[in-house]
């Protein structure tokens, strides 16, 4: 049986806020400057600015670094592979489309918390799934898998960079990395 490797989708296996930001300026006016984002959240941007995102033609069409694409490809054929993610209910649908238009075949299961007040976390579904890694952007999700001895990998962006952490970091979702911290797991 394969082992299972866990993914967040916004942020780890697509550049969403870097995405967001200016479609969100052009769109609504703002003035959100990706280098400033402190927490991975577009502060003032609202639910429906991010699920008219992902729903329109701009969203859809946000493609995945060739390097994620081509350790995801690599990956799959070594290990079972999930995506986890955070995104709000009213966005599932969208995500679920932009995963099996981007990865076709690649990931076993698309799993959803239920928002911020979620029940299960993602470190509680990583255990569930039998997880020996999760690659995440967010602190919160990286401190949570750690406090519950799940291996944990944080995705380097802007908002985190100031994390103390003991999980190691990368900078992008690569085959190489990926395979130098699952190596030193055993």
């Amino acid at each position: 049986m394969k082992k299972t490797i866990s993914f967040d989708l916004d942020d780890t296996l697509i550049d969403a806020v870097e995405a967001f930001v200016p479609w969100s300026n052009k769109k609504y006016g703002t003035k959100y400057k990706f280098n400033e984002i402190d927490d991975g959240d577009v502060q003032g941007s609202t639910l429906k600015q991010w699920i008219d995102f992902f729903d329109s033609v701009a969203g859809m069409k946000i493609k995945p670094k060739k390097e994620v694409k081509d350790a995801i490809n690599r990956l799959s054929k070594e290990y079972r592979l999930i995506v986890v993610s955070a995104r709000d209910p009213g966005m599932h649908t969208a995500a679920k489309r932009w995963i099996v238009k981007n990865f076709p075949g690649n990931f076993k299961k698309i799993l959803f918390i239920k928002g911020r007040n979620w029940k299960k976390s993602k470190a509680d579904i990583c255990i569930n799934e039998g997880a020996i890694m999760h690659f995440d952007d967010n602190p919160r999700h990286i401190s949570d898998c750690l406090s519950k001895e799940v291996n944990a990998t944080i995705v380097n962006r802007p908002w985190n960079l100031k994390f103390k952490t003991s999980a190691p970091r990368i900078n992008n979702i690569n085959y190489r990395d990926i395979i130098k911290i699952i190596n030193k797991l055993s």
